[in-house]
């Protein structure tokens, strides 16, 4: 299973979702935005997706404790203030069977519900140092079983690059 979706965890064109699914792997995806909720429909017809929050993952709306084998969470913590990260973590390591998947994405800041421009648009993110967030995870019950690190700008324009990390993590 992936989860993706835009505050919870983003799609916008579910190459990792749609990869899954043609995997033969049942995908179930979050967002909020019912756009993006339909987006991902488009593109992933083979996928479940459903318009929620990821704290509304609490109580079984998707499945209970140990119903998933692996989650997907490309971009999507970022966008949470801090101290909603370490909650969000929580329900994603409850919903992971025991030494279940999390492949986790974040860019690597030291902000915390900070106001950045994007595609046009203003919006807040939060994020960590690399050993600060080996920690969070590390304290949300994961073991990091790989990580990757790259620079990232877009083309189009002239930021300076990021650098984004990509955290694979085992529930512990």
């Amino acid at each position: 299973m992936t989860i993706e979706g835009e505050r919870s965890i983003p799609t916008t064109r579910c190459p990792t979702a749609r990869q899954l699914s043609a995997a033969g792997h049942r995908v179930v995806g979050i967002d909020l935005s019912p756009s993006m909720v339909t987006l991902a429909r488009e593109h992933v017809p083979g996928a479940e997706f459903h318009r929620l929050d990821i704290a509304d993952l609490r109580g079984g709306r998707l499945g209970g404790p140990g119903s998933f084998d692996g989650i997907v969470a490309y971009f999507s913590l970022l966008m949470l203030p801090r101290a909603e990260i370490p909650y969000a973590l929580g329900l994603l390591h409850d919903l992971l069977r025991p030494e279940g998947l999390l492949a986790l994405s974040m860019v690597e800041a030291d902000v915390d519900d900070f106001t950045i421009p994007f595609l046009g648009n203003s919006i807040r993110v939060s994020g960590y140092l690399r050993d600060d967030l080996r920690r969070v995870v590390h304290d949300a019950g994961f073991d990091v079983v790989g990580e990757d690190a790259y620079a990232y700008a877009p083309a189009s324009t002239d930021v300076p690059p990021e650098i984004q990390l990509f955290l694979h993590l085992r529930r512990a």
